[in-house]
């Protein structure tokens, strides 16, 4: 990271100090240095080009980590972490400068980590710079696409069990993370975010659908008792996509929503706009009628 020691006059003591210097070098060329003294007073050269600290470090990689000063990136550095960068002039909203480099150094990750404080000026940065970094640019939705289709399609296929209207549903899913990637706050993982995302779509068709006003016109199945295992606990992938497929649409999605997404009843009756009691009573009879079909086939 190419850090140097030397004396350097520092407006905050009206004089000069020994201080840290941390040099910014752009495509190998000094173009900045910020000095930072014991007491922590800082300053940057007047008037030099403002830029990531360590912007080499991270060109060409497939990740990059983003800290809110040079002493984090270089406790990440000497962890290993060389894809490493800094913000130069810690934790605030101005990122103007950050637009310069993005498309070169930023656009081609596949995963971009935000390593900021947990204070008020931390969140503020962090948020701006997934403001920033998420952008509508067709190269990283592109990537995004690659990345995530495969599984979000399989979460809106356990929902519909119909390939083309899954297929919808996954345009009609990516159009709504594009247009609110910006919402991401980077609270849990990305992935995760964007799985709800997918299951809110697929919850969105089916209610249009009424299914569970639908299935709850069907006979009541015999309670499951409590000593009997889930059925999704008892079935690999396979089994479970293919014997949930033959559910009703209102057991099915309640028993996606309980046992695979891992959602409260609470949860899935605000989610599905029906009581909790609702809620309950369609999971136990979507886990009777599952293991009904399991014991036809032989499956258990």
């Amino acid at each position: 990271m190419k850090v140097t020691e030397g004396i350097e006059w520092m407006p905050q003591k009206n004089g000069k100090a020994n201080t840290v210097q941390f040099n910014y070098y752009h495509n190998g060329e000094l173009v900045n240095t910020k000095f930072r003294t014991g007491d922590k007073c800082f300053k940057l050269c007047s008037g030099a080009e403002l830029l990531p600290y360590g912007i080499d470090n991270i060109k060409g990689t497939k990740e990059c980590i983003i800290t809110e000063g040079e002493m984090d990136a270089l406790s990440f550095f000497e962890c290993g972490r060389t894809d490493v960068v800094s913000v130069p002039n810690g934790a605030n909203s101005n990122l103007d400068y950050l637009d310069d480099y993005l498309e070169e150094y930023f656009d081609d990750k596949e995963t971009i980590y935000i390593a900021s404080d947990t204070d008020t000026k931390g969140v503020i940065l962090k948020e701006e710079l997934i403001r920033r970094c998420s952008r509508n640019d067709r190269t990283a939705q592109q990537k995004l696409y690659e990345k995530y289709a495969p599984k979000m399609y399989g979460v809106c296929f356990r929902y519909v069990c119909h390939r083309e209207i899954a297929q919808d549903l996954l345009h009609d899913g990516f159009i709504t993370v594009f247009s609110k990637i910006g919402d991401f706050r980077g609270e849990g993982s990305l992935e995760g975010w964007i799985r709800r995302i997918f299951v809110n779509t697929a919850l969105g068709y089916l209610r249009k659908k009424n299914v569970l006003q639908g299935s709850e016109q069907i006979d009541a199945l015999r309670q499951v008792e409590g000593t009997e295992a889930s059925a999704v606990e008892r079935m690999e992938t396979a089994e479970l996509l293919r014997c949930i497929g033959k559910l009703p649409d209102g057991y099915r999605a309640v028993l996606n929503l309980f046992a695979v997404e891992g959602y409260s009843h609470r949860e899935i009756a605000e989610m599905l706009g029906v009581s909790e009691g609702t809620s309950r009573s369609q999971y136990l009879r979507a886990n009777g009628c599952l293991l009904k079909i399991l014991k036809e086939e032989e499956v258990i």
